[in-house]
């Protein structure tokens, strides 16, 4: 039995897209081994794979407590201390291939270091430095980390080069380059999106496995039956960027006024109880939700834009209103409005009458509507994992 090892951060928006990759390939006798924190140990025993605790939630929070890091430079420092431990613990282990998220860089140098073949795992959109540099879309436009270096018109390929060489010399990593962990480029790459949602999908050949939406089953949850039969608007700012107490006010303050049912997830950066007093009869507002299952019965959502919420909304044909804080949430919410699938707000118009105006017009806008479902009908035409695992199993062969 062949040994496939994947390696990830431990983010929401990074594991769950990769969940149904590791159950096929369980299906079809691999024995694979996931390796992240403890905290999603219970997914990935839901496929079948094997958990495996790396740490890093602890080595993440460790080095967060040094200010003058910025978020990829804590992802740096932690990711050498993991890749030390892990060294030490598969010293011995048979791997035959590695998958590894291209921001879980460790798994890549493991790979390397013991001629393992690797595979990357790709939890935005793709990108490659042409796209980069053409800077059609914004790159990290909201990062402390971009903004560190140069003005925010400078393209993004040079602030990378020069962010490369500074964190390169910070964290003692010669060969330490920021724009593998955007590009990931390997001879397999697995993207989870499709062709068409994909910006500038011409550019990425077949080494590029798109695999459309991909996200764990969820089970409804009993409250949600229990709601007046009314059409349902979700709010949510992600599970990273998620502090964002104001906007919630604001959102409830705006949401209230139309006749729909307000579900709001607040994620672990806001308690619910700030919330229990004076909130309408309308709005819902929970800690965490059975994501998909607020989705599929949304005419809306509200969303900081991060790649895995978008595939959900949009393999369910909602529209969304995105109003991105960091990472690649600038891009996806460019190219979401490209596609009329939502309305993109920059955070310099965060006023309450522009919101006011981005949920009537989604809400009434019929185009927009109907560009969803066509997107919808796509996601859902092309979300199989048998593309991926036929893959695995010719990079394995040679």
């Amino acid at each position: 039995m062949k040994t496939i090892c994947f390696f990830a951060i431990s983010q929401y928006g990074h594991i769950l897209p990769t969940l149904n990759l590791a159950r096929a390939l369980v299906e079809e006798r691999y024995r694979v081994l996931y390796f992240c924190d403890n905290q999603f140990k219970k997914y990935i025993e839901g496929t079948g794979a094997i958990h495996v605790a790396d740490g890093s939630a602890a080595d993440i929070e460790r080095f967060s407590q040094d200010s003058t890091l910025t978020a990829i430079e804590v992802n740096v420092f932690a990711g050498k201390t993991i890749q030390s431990r892990l060294r030490n613990m598969l010293a011995d282990m048979q791997i035959d291939l590695i998958i590894y998220d291209t921001y879980a860089f460790w798994g890549k140098e493991i790979a390397v270091s013991r001629c393992i073949p690797v595979a990357a795992s790709i939890a935005t959109m793709a990108y490659d430095e042409q796209i980069l540099s053409d800077n059609r879309y914004g790159f990290f436009e909201g990062e402390d980390l971009y903004r560190q270096y140069l003005p925010p018109l400078e393209i993004p390929l040079k602030v990378m080069s020069v962010q490369s060489r500074f964190i390169a010399k910070k964290a003692d990593m010669a060969n330490f380059k920021l724009l593998d962990l955007i590009c990931g480029k390997e001879r397999l790459n697995f993207v989870y999106t499709s062709r068409l949602i994909q910006f500038n999908d011409e550019r990425f050949d077949n080494s590029y496995c798109f695999l459309g939406a991909s996200f764990p089953q969820e089970k409804p949850e009993a409250w949600m039956d229990e709601l007046p039969d009314k059409p349902w608007i979700y709010i949510s700012k992600g599970t990273v960027f998620n502090k964002a107490e104001d906007f919630i006010h604001l959102c409830i303050k705006i949401a209230s006024a139309f006749p729909m049912n307000i579900i709001i997830s607040l994620g672990k950066g806001i308690p619910v109880e700030r919330f229990t007093n004076n909130t309408p009869p309308n709005i819902t507002i929970k800690s965490f939700i059975a994501q998909s299952k607020v989705l599929e019965r949304s005419r809306m959502f509200i969303t900081n834009g991060g790649m895995s919420s978008v595939n959900m909304a949009l393999y369910y044909g909602v529209p969304m209103v995105i109003l991105p804080d960091g990472s690649d949430d600038f891009a996806n919410a460019r190219r979401i409005e490209e596609l009329n699938a939502g309305v993109f707000i920059p955070p310099a118009d965060r006023s309450e009458k522009s919101l006011r105006n981005a949920f009537e017009r989604v809400l009434g806008d019929r185009a927009m509507r109907e560009a969803c479902r066509c997107l919808s009908k796509d996601l859902q035409s092309v979300s199989s994992m048998r593309p991926a695992v036929e893959a695995i199993r010719s990079l394995l062969e040679i």
